[in-house]
């Protein structure tokens, strides 16, 4: 039977690991807006022959590499739950 310390223990562990999560995505989506101001030309840029521009892309892409994260962070939480139930109920 779990104690009480270990359930603390594992939700300590999960909001650690989702406070970096949340870091790596904020950093990475006021990169963009941040660097959207004094790049405006090269995100107004078309990529080779095509309408695109390379803002579009690149936000594409930050909102693909998000949901990667988020996988990443799925699976990670996944592997921090023992294999009790119980303590897994109290750590959602």
């Amino acid at each position: 039977m779990p104690t009480s310390q270990d359930v603390q223990t594992l939700i300590r562990k999960k909001n650690r690991l989702r406070l970096v999560m949340a870091v790596i995505i904020m950093a990475l989506y006021f990169g963009f807006a941040l660097g959207y101001g004094p790049l405006k030309e090269l995100f107004a840029e078309k990529m080779a022959d095509s309408l695109i521009p390379f803002g579009l892309v690149y936000f594409a892409s930050l909102i693909f590499s998000f949901v990667i994260i988020e996988m990443i962070y799925l699976k990670a939480a996944k592997n921090l739950d023992p294999k009790d139930e119980e303590v897994s109920h109290y750590a959602k």
